[in-house]
């Protein structure tokens, strides 16, 4: 089972389990307060039988997250590993008798996910911190990555860490 609905996402039985190709891992996402964005995040889920009922879902990406404060009012947010990295794109993913998934590769693959913050934008506040979550497939960023803040006045702000991150499945990555 895939969660969110994808069309024309199929799944098929192979040796160790399953094969679920057609999962969109979107380049862009929305921003949804204190969570990640609608359809974003796909979990999947695998019984032992037909007769077994329970369904266990698993997580397949991680979270990374992004906390800023001040005054400004953002209108998005991009993540670009600074090895170019692949973390967007129409995913095949593996899932084991055991139900962990794993990603095996991707069609149309990007190296950017971009956090669209609506024509509102989002506004920050001071002294507390507003937190920003992209969902994120397992990724070595083996050089680090970086994240260019874009406010609605088109002022754009970038971070960089060349430090080695992992994003790893079922799990938050906080930015350094």
């Amino acid at each position: 089972a895939l969660y969110p609905y994808y069309r024309g996402a199929l799944a098929e039985k192979v040796e160790y389990g399953h094969v679920i190709s057609g999962v969109k891992l979107p380049s862009e996402q929305e921003y949804s307060q204190d969570s990640f964005g609608k359809d974003c995040f796909p979990m999947v889920g695998m019984t032992k039988s037909v007769q077994d009922k329970r369904l266990n879902f698993k997580n397949v990406c991680g979270l990374l997250e992004i906390n800023l404060a001040g005054t400004e009012t953002i209108k998005s947010i991009a993540l670009t590993g600074n090895n170019n990295e692949k973390i967007s794109g129409t995913a095949k993913i593996n899932v084991s008798e055991a139900g962990i998934p794993s990603i095996e590769r991707y069609e149309n693959a990007g190296n950017t996910i971009t956090l669209s913050m609506g024509t509102a934008g989002v506004r920050l506040k001071t002294p507390a911190t507003t937190s920003f979550y992209f969902a994120v497939p397992p990724t070595e960023f083996t050089n680090g990555f970086k994240v260019t803040i874009t406010e609605k006045n088109g002022t754009t702000h970038t971070i960089n860490t060349d430090k080695h991150q992992s994003i790893t499945r079922s799990c938050i990555l906080s930015m350094p």
